[in-house]
């Protein structure tokens, strides 16, 4: 058995280095992980941006500072200029005995209405609202472990179009027909295609989590408890793409459709309120978003029910699939 199953993975790794199919996929999400480095700090940290010109007394542009950054511009040409620019930056300008905020005009409501306040508040003159403040506990925002959740997502759907793929490659060149006049099983034969696909996803998941945590963020321990959990996700994309596509070109657009498809209700399991959760629990990559949910944000949530749930469920959505297209495998099970 074991014999059989390493000539399947030596011939696996043989042609994804001829094609270069594996080594692109890798190389492409670490790329990927390390150019998102170059944006995050400046997600995690984004502020309301307010342009004043030299007409604004020293004083009050330095208590603006208190409420965001501040872009200081010589005269009034320069400061709408900035306003006019791109993004939605207001301006502020003091002419008359009073203070002005210039907009370009399609600003977020949020940008029309702020300077004002804030404008208000330094120069201690009545609030336009009643503020108050509420702190949710969080030190920082997120969006970094939100990022590294995406990232770690979709190196299940890489793991899985590897597998289709290969399969596909196999029907294409009758390896398949060949296969059929051996002893190997239908359970040798996907362990066989499996492997080096879930051993490039056990092993992309803790670098890519690394590069973008930092290795003391991550608890590499139970990440890789629930990515082997959640490894029949990648099985399941897997044999879904390459026993439904009859060729390459079909294989693509299924891709396609899968990668929406994950990419949904990742979207979806972030927006949706809590009472809508359960419309997501069909999906199996739901669960797998949610043990990742757990261990990196909300770590104070149990883990293991939802690993739980990820293995047995997506197993037994594989082992339907496998049992309902098992025969375009064409192999012989011989009693087995």
């Amino acid at each position: 058995m074991f014999k059989r199953i390493g000539n399947l993975l030596a011939k696996d790794l043989i042609n994804s280095r001829r094609e270069s199919i594996l080594v692109y996929s890798m190389a492409a999400t670490l790329v990927l992980a390390v150019g998102a480095l170059f944006f995050l700090p400046s997600l995690e940290h984004m502020d309301m941006r307010i342009a004043v010109d030299e007409s604004v007394p020293a004083e009050v542009a330095r208590q603006l500072e208190a409420y965001g950054r501040v872009e200081h511009y010589a005269g009034y040409d320069r400061l709408r200029d900035r306003v006019l620019a791109f993004d939605d930056v207001p301006g502020i300008y003091y002419s008359g005995g009073e203070y002005v905020v210039l907009l370009e005009g399609n600003e977020e409501s949020y940008v029309r209405e702020l300077p004002g306040v804030i404008l208000n508040r330094i120069l201690g003159k009545e609030d336009v609202v009643d503020l108050s403040t509420v702190s949710l506990g969080r030190e920082k925002s997120p969006v970094r472990e939100y990022t590294a959740m995406f990232f770690l997502i979709s190196i299940f759907l890489i793991g899985g179009m590897f597998i289709g793929l290969s399969i596909i490659n196999d029907r294409q060149s009758r390896t398949i027909r060949a296969l059929a006049v051996t002893p190997i099983s239908v359970l040798e034969y996907m362990i066989g295609k499996s492997i080096l696909a879930l051993l490039v996803v056990l092993a992309l998941t803790p670098t890519v989590a690394a590069i973008l945590l930092g290795p003391a963020a991550v608890d590499f321990p139970l990440l890789l408890i629930s990515v082997a959990a959640s490894l029949g996700v990648a099985i399941l994309i897997g044999f879904l793409i390459g026993l439904v596509s009859n060729n390459m070109v079909t294989a693509i657009a299924m891709i396609k459709v899968v990668s929406l498809l994950i990419t949904g209700v990742t979207v979806a399991a972030l927006f949706l309120p809590e009472r809508l959760k359960w419309l997501l629990y069909p999906f199996p990559n739901y669960w797998t978003f949610e043990a990742f949910h757990r261990l990196l944000i909300r770590p104070e949530l149990p883990l293991a029910p939802v690993n739980t749930v990820a293995a047995l469920y997506s197993l037994g959505l594989l082992f339907v699939l496998v049992s309902r297209f098992g025969r375009k495998l064409r192999l012989t099970v011989k009693g087995r």
